[in-house]
């Protein structure tokens, strides 16, 4: 596999030029025209996420943003929050197998992260990986999630990844279901009453997607 030592991305500068979207040829509808088009760029700026490989300073965000799900949610069936210096090495983990480990911003503040790991710990699985992402709580009905899913994909498509699969906790976990029904992957497995959490069974939902070439050719 290739480093993951960069993103390839800057998602926040992909908007727009409304200076290339002048076609009315009277001055005043020129000039409604230009208006309309800066005022949607920069709305669309507010809807776009900053996307980064993550850094060491990152790590108290992190575990912030996901001790809160470990707490309150089944979107993790762990129960007991980790510690910064647990999440650190589990980020450390992600990088020395040169993949993937992602911040979003916005507004310059860290609302969330993403990452794939080994699908499972043994090396004919380094081509499968599997996929987290979390969003802090006050950002969840923004929309952010695509954004972040896609970015994790093309980083994990350049390092050389095949397969992605989702394990989702919770089979009414709507939000995660349909996050990545969006993103193209599909339905595997049900595994039904896998967890217990909060007092009572959950199922489990592992959803995949092919990446890049799949299993059509064999890996570099």
């Amino acid at each position: 596999m290739k480093p993951a030592d960069k993103c390839s991305f800057v998602t926040r500068e992909r908007i727009f030029d409304a200076n290339l979207i002048i076609a009315v040829s009277s001055e005043s509808k020129q000039y409604i025209c230009v208006e309309l088009c800066y005022a949607l760029s920069k709305y669309l700026q507010m809807l776009m996420l900053t996307i980064r490989p993550s850094r060491d300073d990152d790590i108290p965000f992190i575990t912030a943003i996901y001790n809160y799900y470990v707490l309150y949610s089944t979107s993790t069936f762990e129960t007991i929050p980790p510690t910064a210096d647990e999440m650190a090495s589990r980020r450390d983990d992600v990088l020395k197998k040169n993949l993937p480990y992602l911040i979003a911003e916005d507004d310059n503040s860290i609302v969330g992260y993403a990452y794939c790991t080994w699908f499972k710990p043994r090396a004919a699985y380094r081509y499968a990986v599997e996929l987290s992402i979390y969003f802090d709580k006050d950002v969840c009905s923004k929309g952010f999630g695509r954004q972040l899913l896609n970015a994790l994909l093309e980083e994990a498509r350049l390092v050389g990844v095949r397969k992605m699969i989702g394990v989702i906790g919770d089979s009414a976990n709507n939000r995660s279901i349909n996050l990545l029904r969006a993103a193209g992957f599909s339905h595997v497995a049900t595994l039904k009453s896998y967890g217990w959490k909060f007092n009572r069974w959950l199922d489990v939902i592992l959803m995949d997607k092919s990446i890049g070439e799949g299993d059509a050719t064999a890996p570099e």
